[in-house]
């Protein structure tokens, strides 16, 4: 079965969406707090600008531990870190499932619990500066997140430090320059066609399904995993992804889709022929009316209705 060419790689131009989230933090003994849930419970981070991580004391890791928000999973080795006055101080390394604040999602966060009672939650500025630009106006929080509501630290850790195959140099510099910008859709892109151009497929969906996560309304990226899968012999997950693309193609988009919506609609009929005659038939009609010149449909049509 003959795959076509895909148009999406020939022009790609970053998707940026302005949008804002402001929060008021309230403030209390002099610090500013910022309301949150951590793993589904309530509580109030001071925002530290000058921290770069998470942090919480060994009283609220023991109550989350006994009322089921945090797993024994999540947590991790003991730690040394230096704090404000110079001192080093014992923790132990944590990760946070979920932090929400202000409509805004950060999952899989590595936090660390410091082994005092009494010590201070802290919420640094450079963790919520993965989600976009920070403005402080006083008690106002504002993040200019491009569109982007959520980061998920796990995502972005495979795809910069796993070992996902074949590689050349320049998948390794675009792989280090998301290293200082994990969320730049222009390098992930560029990624994700370096590594389809040597035919490392995981390597590609890897990269596809970090685009998805930033801008999941961008039908191409679907559609490349499927090509992805489809190259790997993964018939299943292929009709799945194929099926995606499809939903996600807006009406007022169908006509620059043409090529790759009939292409997919006969992907689709190729891998249900066997399994599901009436539902091959359907896709591959759909197929022609957006290409009726698809030599490959038009072969399969036949193949499937004498």
């Amino acid at each position: 079965m003959k795959k076509p060419i895909l148009i999406f790689f020939i022009i790609f131009l970053q998707i940026f969406v302005v949008a804002q989230n402001t929060i008021i933090m309230e403030k209390e003994n002099g610090v500013y707090t910022v309301p949150c849930k951590v793993n589904g419970l309530p509580l109030k981070f001071i925002f530290d600008t000058g921290a770069s991580d998470v942090s919480i004391s060994l009283t609220e890791a023991m109550f989350m531990l006994k009322n089921g928000f945090l797993k024994k999973e999540d947590i991790g080795e003991i730690v040394y870190f230096s704090i404000a006055n110079g001192d080093v101080a014992k923790g132990t390394k944590l990760n946070l499932r979920e932090i929400s604040f202000g409509g805004l999602l950060l999952q899989n966060v590595e936090a660390s619990i410091v082994h005092e009672s009494s010590a201070p939650l802290l919420l640094g500025q450079s963790v919520i500066g993965k989600l976009g630009k920070i403005l402080l106006d006083g008690n106002k929080l504002t993040i200019l997140t491009n569109g982007l509501n959520s980061y998920d630290y796990e995502v972005e850790n495979s795809l910069i430090t796993s070992n996902v195959g074949a590689t050349n140099s320049t998948i390794e510099n675009l792989r280090h320059s998301l290293l200082t910008n994990p969320t730049d859709t222009n390098i992930i892109f560029k990624l994700a066609n370096n590594y389809q151009n040597i035919k490392n497929w995981n390597g590609a969906i890897s990269a596809w399904t970090r685009m998805c996560k930033l801008i999941p309304e961008w039908a191409p990226s679907y559609y490349s995993i499927a090509y992805c899968f489809q190259n790997l012999g993964n018939d299943q997950q292929a009709l799945i992804y194929y099926e995606k693309y499809i939903t996600k193609v807006k009406p007022n988009e169908i006509s620059e889709h043409k090529v790759t919506l009939s292409y997919a609609y006969f992907a689709i009929s190729y891998l249900s022929k066997n399994s599901n005659k009436q539902k091959a038939i359907q896709y591959i009609k759909k197929s022609l009316q957006l290409n009726p010149n698809f030599k490959d449909a038009v072969s399969l049509e036949k193949f499937l209705t004498n």
